[in-house]
C-alpha cells in the first residue's frame, strides 16, 4: 500500500454536520437565555453609563443606533502653507537668525 500525500482520498476533509450542529444548538440556547436576562444587563449598563463608564455608553449606543461610521474628510484646508514656511526660513537665514542645524539635520541636509 502506498502512502498518498494530498489530493482527494476516501474519508479526507472536514467531517460534515457534527460541529456545526453543536454550534447551532449553542447559539439557540444562548439566544433563549440572553432573551430572558437581557433586561437586567441593559439596566446595569445604563447605571454604569450614568456613573461615567464610557465603555458602557459606547456599548449602549452601538446596540441602540449601530456603530458610528468613521469617515475622513479629504477636502481639508492646510493649517499652514509650506511655501510661506520656506520663505520665512529663507528670510531668517539671510538675517542670520536661523538656529544652527542639529547633527541629525546636518546629516540629512548634506547627505553626510
Amino acid at each position: 500500500m502506498t502512502t498518498q500525500r494530498g489530493g482527494k482520498r476516501e474519508g479526507a476533509g472536514r467531517k460534515k454536520g457534527f460541529p456545526a450542529l453543536q454550534h447551532e444548538e449553542a447559539r439557540k440556547l444562548l439566544s433563549i437565555k440572553l432573551a430572558t436576562e437581557f433586561g437586567p444587563i441593559v439596566d446595569k449598563a445604563i447605571e454604569q453609563a450614568k456613573d461615567g463608564d464610557t465603555e458602557a455608553r459606547r456599548w449602549l449606543t452601538d446596540r441602540a443606533w449601530g456603530r458610528a461610521k468613521e469617515s475622513v474628510d479629504m477636502n481639508v484646508q492646510p493649517v499652514f502653507s509650506l511655501k510661506a514656511l520656506a520663505l520665512e526660513a529663507d528670510r531668517l537665514e539671510r538675517e542670520g537668525k536661523l538656529p544652527p542645524l542639529t547633527p541629525l539635520e546636518d546629516m540629512i541636509e548634506y547627505g553626510k
